[in-house]
Formats: structure tokens, C-alpha cells, sequence
């Protein structure tokens, strides 16, 4: 198997036809059939599957197509790097963070790698876990610092680093918000707000041998979490230094006798991916800012 192969599978898969391909490619057709008969020989299955629509991937495609990806991925940091380090050239970093790193140690260390590194264009991302797993995955994101709440898969690694305390807010005239002696049962019947999923609330009554409460609302996004918190009679568990944000002004921890779980934040990236030594420098700012998070 050869990486032009890859090349010209990408290609196709892209472009959904062999003719197509080979005219962004600029090669023949019959050579580019011939090249893909020769893998699909090779590896021993077929591929893709012509139709009336143009070519399908079969389940097999499907899969070596994730992984050509990463292979062109490690090919373009590769060159990227020599280019660096020769000629000094721009480059991208791609990366996401967790809210409770964004609004916290990321605008200083922004600030300071890009003063070290004027010459790389940074690429921060807004999605959330699992959801950006996936371009972790197929190499369009170099890592995460974020939280993966299940099993790691198996084609990432994480390499946690902070845990950061969890706590329960609301808007700040909340009735619940100056109850004391309150227990996680008391909130089985609120109206719950989560970011990214339900894992979060449900963690802690579990633990406490409770039923978890309905989440009501699942955002994918910090903002409208905010803003219905904020905005609203429902409430939400989240990273304590949320609070020292100014976009959390309006609400107030509401405490509770249990102790809550604390939130693990990790460095996330594909298993063996090659980095660069910007990218490198990157993450040793977010590592290096364990005594920040955790305060």
C-alpha cells in the first residue's frame, strides 16, 4: 500500500466517481482504476461499489477511509514541520478546549504563545465532547483539552492532568439559592440544564445512590447553557471556576450536603499521532496551568 493510493482513494470517496478524481488528480482514468484494483487486491476486499449514483463505499472503504485521512494528516505535519524548521514558514494549530479551560487559563495562554509564535495561526474550536472526538479522529484536529466521560476509545489517548471541583448553580434569586441543609434529593424534581450531555448530572446521584434526575434541556453549547440558567428557574452542575467568570454574574451555588464529583481534564489525541514542537509547547502551557484550574 502506498501513500499515493491513499491519496487517490481520498480522492475518489471525495468526489464520489473514478472520473471525476481523475480529473482533480490529473491522471487517466484507466490508470486510477487500475491503481485502486491493485489495493483492493492488495488489502484483499472491494473497496467501493459502482451504481447508478456513481461509486459507494462498502463497509470496508468506509474504514480505510478513516484512517487515510489520519495517514494524510501525519504526512502534512511531517512536511509542515521541515518546512518550519528550514524556512520558518506559517502553520495552523487546531485545537479545542473544555469550557472550564476557556474560561479561565485560555486567554492569558493564547496570549503568550502567540507572542512566542507569531507566525502560527491558532484554530480553537467551540465543540463539545463527543462531538469533536470525531475530527480528533480523522486528523482535521491536532487535540483536545477536554474530558472523555466513558471508556477511551481506542484510537485516542488521554492523559489527564486537573481535576477541577463541581458544583450546582442557579440564577442568583433562585429560591433554592439561599436554602440550607439541602441534599441532592431535594433537586430530584428541578429543572435540570446540562452542556453536552446528561453524564454530568447523573454522576453524582449515582454515586449517592439516587435516581437521577430528567434533564430537561441538553445543550450544545456554553452560551445557551448560560443563558438558561441565567435566565430561567432551571439549574445546572458545573466546574467551580465557572463562577469567577463574569458570564456567570447573574447566578449563585446552590449547596448541597453531599460531596459532588470532581470534573478530570486531560490532553486528548490520536494514539501515536506525531506532534509538532509548537503543538508540543501548546499543550506544556495547558499542563503547566494544573495549580490554576484546580484552585
Amino acid at each position: 500500500m502506498k501513500i499515493i493510493q491513499l491519496h487517490q482513494f481520498n480522492a475518489i470517496a471525495t468526489c464520489g466517481s473514478i472520473r471525476k478524481a481523475a480529473e482533480v488528480l490529473h491522471i487517466s482514468q484507466p490508470a486510477l482504476s487500475k491503481s485502486m484494483q491493485r489495493l483492493e487486491q492488495e488489502l484483499g476486499v472491494e473497496l467501493m461499489a459502482r451504481t447508478s449514483k456513481g461509486i459507494k463505499l462498502t463497509d470496508y472503504g468506509t474504514t480505510l477511509l478513516t484512517h487515510s485521512k489520519a495517514v494524510q494528516a501525519e504526512v502534512i505535519y511531517a512536511v509542515n514541520e521541515i518546512k518550519q524548521m528550514q524556512l520558518q514558514r506559517e502553520s495552523c494549530i487546531a485545537f479545542a478546549v473544555a469550557p472550564a479551560v476557556s474560561l479561565s487559563v485560555l486567554p492569558k495562554i493564547i496570549q503568550k504563545f502567540s507572542r512566542q509564535h507569531p507566525n502560527i495561526e491558532l484554530t480553537i474550536s467551540g465543540k463539545l465532547a463527543p462531538d469533536v472526538l470525531v475530527d480528533v479522529r480523522n486528523g482535521t484536529m491536532d487535540f483536545v483539552i477536554g474530558v472523555i466521560q466513558d471508556e477511551v476509545p481506542k484510537d485516542l489517548e488521554y492523559q489527564p492532568f486537573a481535576s477541577i471541583n463541581t458544583i450546582i448553580i442557579a440564577r442568583k434569586e433562585h429560591p433554592l439559592v439561599n436554602r440550607s441543609q439541602l441534599s441532592l434529593q431535594d433537586l430530584q424534581n428541578q429543572f435540570w440544564v446540562a452542556a453536552g450531555g446528561t453524564y454530568s448530572v447523573d454522576q453524582p446521584f449515582l454515586a449517592a445512590n439516587l435516581v437521577p434526575p430528567k434533564v430537561n434541556v441538553v445543550c450544545e453549547s456554553l452560551m445557551s447553557n448560560i443563558s438558561i440558567i441565567a435566565g430561567s428557574d432551571a439549574i445546572g452542575l458545573v466546574p467551580s471556576n465557572y463562577l469567577q467568570s463574569a458570564l456567570f454574574s447573574n447566578t449563585r451555588e446552590i449547596t448541597v450536603a453531599e460531596q459532588l464529583p470532581q470534573r478530570e481534564i486531560g490532553i486528548i489525541k490520536r494514539k501515536n499521532s506525531v506532534l509538532t514542537r509548537p503543538i508540543r509547547a501548546l499543550i506544556d502551557e495547558f499542563v503547566s496551568s494544573k495549580s490554576i484550574l484546580e484552585a
